[in-house]
């Protein structure tokens, strides 16, 4: 480790450390523009000059230019680097235009602060400055180019970071403009991510512009609910309103960035139609009033029927804290224990995939870049964890190989092997691949490998498959990351079982699942039974076993696959309680309606997909937002003791109220995570005295892989056309689509079949078809490709789709049903 000394103070750095970054080590922040820490260096400002005066090296040098070695001596504050950084700084201020009154960077800009800390407070340049025309990007980031110094950043960022092809730098010399080759949206998914890495106000964000100022905010740290990755954010209030959305800095999860999902898909917690009030049979009444009639109600129809007469469903967006008060209720009431998931597939392949956890193969989303070999199997990432494919793309820039097996026509910013292998052909993909890489298997790895095929499934090799198998089989570290949505119940523990090969043979690997939720992992935990779903619930509802359902944070009236039967199952019961802050289908036929609070407004604790604990901590008190209650542009001109809109409360409060109007009160000094210790034996550990836990990771000592059941499942008989549900980057997850902000970003739904297919059946490119099912018809424009399996049928998990009535005829279609609609594409989509 070179040894150095800065401004007097001795420091270690490891090798390849630059100057600047040493510095920052023991403090000492040298201005700087052009440099990222997740960029690199560039040497393009000439901001961050310092003094060498002693070493390999002397004079005045670029400090992020120069890697530290043994024996330099750096002096930061030197007379002629300070002099050479004000004369820079008046240069990049020369054709500014100084309009910081009205600049969204105001408050928070790197060039305020670097220009007054360097001395420049003057403007002598007399001439006409140089001004640009902006540039219309979109909905989400709004340009000002007379701002920009040039320091290369967001063209650096967006397309060898992003991977965006889009976007970069036009024209030439000093005339150097930052833009698209046309007006239009930018076309990646990561370009909220140009208003962080920009430090000046080149870029600012759109929906948030000229709504508050830096200090004007109310910040905290959060965590992201769009996907099970928890990236780290922060969330900023002002008036009760959540103003944005900002990435927070986490090295072992999402970096220094974020994506637009992610970003913008708050608009929920400032809904004008968001549930604020209690209501029973539609009426608005106290949330103790409410509370009492849900309780009044509950007892009748346990002493007529039973406690078993009543069943509860939670979700994978909950908080730990309210799924596990959730389970508490049910317990001390009497009921069976509460469902987190709609359905028994996505249940069962959640606890495959978390079972499929361990230290010995655990993998942050950190260490996916230092993969040298990554296999996804039966995952989208751009679109179920978009922040993963970015990930991958910088492994992939190192050198790693990628491969994806899966069915859809899978996108990434980065080149990768795929192969479109049918949903049912995916195992024997994956097992043709390791039986390639390590021909000569072990005693304990042939019943593994036997049960898988030896062979590639017909279609599904691509070119040069073999190379990517022996890749597979030099690699260093090698990554298997597997979906939980779309695949079969035996392919995520047999991906785990491929891993723990991986790491026998390799000496390291991780298993990376990708879950359906930003608390999918919690829920396993909270109800690790293989042998119940929410499937279970709804047989009971209908031969009349049970008589009540609570929905917490649920909305399975929109969300579950068959609506024709989840209609059926609500008019049948005689209570629905839902409890939610969206103002959801559920919600809207519900017998009894609670108000909660989101996580904006209390807080709580998330599972990401590795296991890893995060504490996302209030951002504001609540309330209706202020821009809601204003009449004619002025508050109320009236006196109350409470704020608006203030009745929601956190979900474990709720639920510890319910108990206590149902007779079973929790614990004294009710403490909401004892409920989450009490719940899980994996989270028993995490003392509620030191509550929040954040960073926690909540993983087995060794991946219990060997009692996984990694057993291929039966293919199914007389398959014709494999239909595939499946989530979209924008529009098809649950919170984000309540909001305005991304709807023009998601594109009109598509049911999407292989070129040769939609030939058979005589269909061309957007011609609006017709799916004919069992309980109502699908309609939807048809979009052609080449990169997916044959006979396969792919929908968007949307609410305009109507996939609902296409999973209710079951999982397999006929292609022949498939027709043109008789209206023509002219007529509207639903």
């Amino acid at each position: 480790m070179p040894d150095l000394i800065i401004d007097g103070l001795s420091v270690s750095v490891p090798e390849g450390t630059t100057v600047l970054e040493a510095a920052e080590q023991v403090g000492i922040m040298i201005p700087r523009f052009c440099f990222h820490p997740a960029l690199g260096p560039a040497g393009s400002c000439r901001m961050c000059a310092v003094m060498f005066t002693d070493g390999p090296v002397k004079g005045l040098q670029m400090s992020c230019m120069v890697t530290a070695k043994n024996r330099m001596v750096v002096d930061t504050g030197h007379p002629e680097a300070l002099e050479f950084r004000r004369h820079i700084a008046e240069l990049l201020m020369l054709h500014h235009p100084h309009d910081c009154p009205v600049c969204d960077e105001g408050g928070h800009c790197l060039l305020q602060d670097t220009t007054i800390s360097c001395g420049h407070g003057i403007r002598e340049f007399k001439g006409k400055k140089r001004t640009y025309r902006n540039q219309e990007l979109g909905p989400l980031v709004i340009q000002e180019m007379n701002r920009c110094i040039h320091c290369y950043r967001c063209a650096r960022y967006y397309q060898e970071f992003a991977g965006g092809r889009d976007f970069g730098p036009v024209r030439i010399a000093g005339d150097v403009a930052y833009g698209r080759y046309a007006e239009g949206p930018l076309e990646s998914p990561f370009a909220g991510n140009l208003v962080e890495v920009c430090p000046t106000g080149v870029f600012t964000d759109k929906p948030s512009r000229h709504k508050a100022r830096h200090w004007d905010l109310e910040r905290s740290p959060s965590v992201c609910l769009s996907c099970s990755l928890g990236c780290n954010t922060t969330a900023s209030a002002r008036y009760r309103s959540i103003i944005k959305i900002e990435a927070r800095h986490n090295p072992e999860v999402n970096g220094h960035f974020l994506c637009d999902r992610g970003r913008h898909g708050y608009e929920y917690a400032n809904l004008a139609d968001r549930p604020r009030s209690a209501q029973v049979d539609g009426q608005d009444v106290s949330m103790q009033a409410a509370m009492s009639e849900a309780a009044k109600r509950l007892k009748a129809i346990v002493a007529e029927h039973g406690p078993g007469s009543v069943a509860c469903l939670g979700s994978a967006r909950q908080s730990l804290e309210s799924q596990a008060a959730l389970k508490m209720l049910a317990q001390k009431a009497g009921w069976t224990a509460p469902e987190f998931t709609s359905g028994s597939h996505r249940k069962l392949n959640m606890l495959a995939a978390v079972a499929g956890l361990g230290r010995d193969l655990h993998v942050s989303m950190n260490a996916i870049p230092t993969s040298d070999c990554i296999l996804v199997v039966g995952a989208g990432p751009l679109s179920e964890a978009p922040m993963l494919a970015l990930a991958i793309r910088q492994a992939a820039r190192k050198g790693a190989a990628v491969a994806v097996i899966d069915p859809r026509p899978v996108e990434m910013p980065l080149d990768f092997t795929h192969f479109p292998a049918r949903r049912h052909d995916m195992e024997a993909a994956l097992g043709a691949i390791l039986r390639r890489a390590f021909p000569e298997a072990t005693p304990e790895d042939a019943g593994f490998l036997a049960a898988l095929s030896p062979d590639m499934p017909e279609n599904a090799a691509p070119p040069g498959w073999e190379e990517f198998a022996a890749r597979l089989a030099e690699s260093a570290f090698p990554v298997i990351v597997c979906g939980s949505d779309i695949v079969r119940l035996s392919t995520p523990a047999l991906a785990a079982a491929g891993a723990k090969l991986l790491a026998k043979r390799r000496g390291r690997a991780g298993f990376f699942p990708v879950l359906a939720g930003a608390n999918a992992h919690g829920a396993a935990l909270m109800n690790p039974d293989t042998a119940t779903s929410f499937d279970d619930v709804l047989a009971g509802i209908d031969d009349g076993r049970i008589k009540a359902l609570i929905c917490m944070e649920s909305d399975p009236v929109a969300r579950f696959a068959d609506h024709a039967r989840i209609q059926a199952a609500i008019h049948k019961i005689d209570l629905l309680l839902c409890v939610d802050f969206l103002p959801s289908a559920t919600r809207w036929q519900s017998h009894v309606f609670l108000p909660c609070e989101t996580v904006f407004e209390s807080g709580g604790s998330f599972i990401n997909q590795e296991g890893r604990v995060q504490y996302a901590s209030p951002a504001f008190a609540g309330g209706t937002p202020m821009a809601l209650t204003l009449k004619n542009g002025h508050p109320p001109r009236t006196y109350a003791k409470g704020v608006p809109g203030s009745q929601p409360l956190p979900g474990w409060d709720l639920l510890a109220g319910l108990a206590d109007a149902l007779g079973c009160s929790f614990d004294a000094g009710f403490h909401p995570w004892r409920a989450v210790a009490d719940a899980s034996p994996a989270l028993a550990g995490l003392a509620p005295e030191r509550w929040p836990h954040d960073g926690a990771l909540v993983l087995p000592d060794v991946a219990p892989g060997a009692s996984l059941d990694a057993r291929p499942s039966p293919i199914p008989p007389d398959l014709a056309a494999d239909l595939i549900i499946t989530e979209q980057a924008f529009g098809t997850e649950e919170l984000s689509s309540y909001g305005t902000i991304l709807k023009s970003l998601a594109p009109t739904p598509q049911v999407v079949l292989h070129t040769l297919d939609a030939n058979t059946i005589e269909l061309r490119e957007e011609d609006f078809v017709l799916l004919s099912c069992g309980t109502g018809p699908v309609n939807c424009y048809l979009r052609m490709v080449d990169n997916m399996a044959r006979s396969t049928v792919v929908l968007p998990r949307r609410h305009d789709s109507g996939w609902r009535h296409a999973v209710a005829s079951g999982y397999t279609v006929q292609l022949e049903l498939l027709r043109k609609h008789p209206a023509g594409p002219e007529e509207e989509l639903p």
